[in-house]
Parts: C-alpha cells; sequence; structure tokens
C-alpha cells in the first residue's frame, strides 16, 4: 500500500493499510502510484542503448 510520508509515523502497523481497507483508502487518496508508474520505458530501445555503450 503505498503511503504519503505525512502518514509515516511512530505506531503504524499493517492493520492500519492493508488489503481489507484499500477500496475506500484508494476513493478517499485516488492512486498514489499514479504520479510514479506512468507509461513506462521501452526496455528493448533503452538496452540497445546501453549495448552501444559497451561497444
Amino acid at each position: 500500500m503505498p503511503l504519503s510520508w505525512d502518514e509515516v509515523k511512530p505506531g503504524l502497523t499493517i492493520q492500519h493499510f492493508n488489503i481489507h481497507n484499500v477500496l475506500g483508502r484508494l476513493k478517499e487518496t485516488g492512486d498514489l502510484f499514479r504520479g510514479v508508474l506512468g507509461e513506462g520505458i521501452d526496455l528493448a530501445k533503452t538496452l540497445k542503448k546501453a549495448q552501444a555503450t559497451f561497444e
């Protein structure tokens, strides 16, 4: 479960954020991974570029 930094504090346990309360949490906070998980990268293109560096 992704957390915002203000949610990380002493006393935090797995019961606060788990599979049983995920739907309510997503309705409240939205998808916290949205800004991190985008279209991704073209792995084949990245590997070719890395290989060209070593040739």
